[in-house]
């Protein structure tokens, strides 16, 4: 698939609660390279508002990796500095999103987001 950007979007939970799930769409994507691709991901619970979201990379062969952490836009920390991402939350629908913009071939890869309840 040389020439194109795949990317799969699971869903690891690290919640509280088995009462609070994200559940992710869309499971598979393909882009070709300096298009964008954007990933969400519904909460389902209580407490929106202070879960803290993270995304996560894992390429074949290599470690899974961190992307960024987001709360909300005072507080997020991006832990790659070679990629545009931008992170969003909207408590209306209870979504969380992480768009890249211009990806490359070694974008490539399985993306998780995860989360927790901030105390």
């Amino acid at each position: 698939m040389k020439g194109h950007v795949l990317a799969i979007l699971l869903t690891a939970l690290l919640g509280k609660s088995a009462a609070q799930t994200l559940t992710q769409s869309p499971t598979s994507v393909t882009r070709a390279p300096r298009k964008t691709v954007r990933f969400e991901c519904k909460f389902e619970g209580n407490d929106f508002n202070n879960v803290i979201i993270h995304w996560y990379r894992q390429t074949p062969g290599q470690r899974l990796q961190r992307l960024l952490y987001f709360k909300n836009p005072s507080e997020t920390q991006q832990d790659v500095t070679d990629k545009v991402l931008h992170a969003e939350k909207n408590s209306e629908t209870k979504t969380c999103s992480l768009l890249m913009r211009t990806i490359k071939e070694d974008d490539s890869g399985v993306y998780y987001c995860a989360f927790w309840t901030a105390q």
